[in-house]
């Protein structure tokens, strides 16, 4: 949204599809759905990001709790809410729609559950943003 800064940090919640399906020796690819949280720089407000989209992903190692590195891409719809950019006016929210694009990498810590980490870019109609995320990974 114009006329405020969201914090670059994303943290959040990731839920990679049940679809999930092997494309080769340690690669495999699924849908994505994913929520994070971005404070807005400076306070007065937060972004919520909602991404729905496809990821591919290569195990550095063999086994269950391997490693592994990837990509994704989605559709994403961010919703902004605050204080009016700190005016003391009333409050303020929106919505914009658009892409994102990460490269992201995990560690799971069960056959359900992985830290991930990554970083990307989220375009939306007003705007484009360089962000970095932490957050769990849940698998159906």
């Amino acid at each position: 949204m114009s006329g405020h800064r969201s914090s670059p940090w994303q943290t959040g919640l990731f839920i990679l599809g049940s679809g999930q399906f092997s494309i080769g020796t340690g690669v495999s690819a699924g849908p994505v759905v994913s929520y994070s949280y971005l404070p807005w720089d400076g306070g007065g407000g937060q972004d919520h990001l909602i991404e729905i989209g496809a990821q591919i992903r290569k195990q550095l190692s063999t086994g269950d709790r391997a490693p592994w590195v990837g990509g994704q891409l989605g559709f994403a719809r961010m919703n902004s809410s605050g204080d009016a950019f700190g005016s003391g006016s009333g409050g303020y929210s929106g919505s914009s729609n658009g892409w994102s694009a990460w490269v992201n990498g995990g560690f799971p810590l069960s056959n359900r559950l992985s830290v991930l980490g990554g970083a990307g870019l989220t375009g939306l109609w007003d705007g484009q943003g360089k962000n970095v995320r932490l957050g769990l990974e849940v698998r159906p």
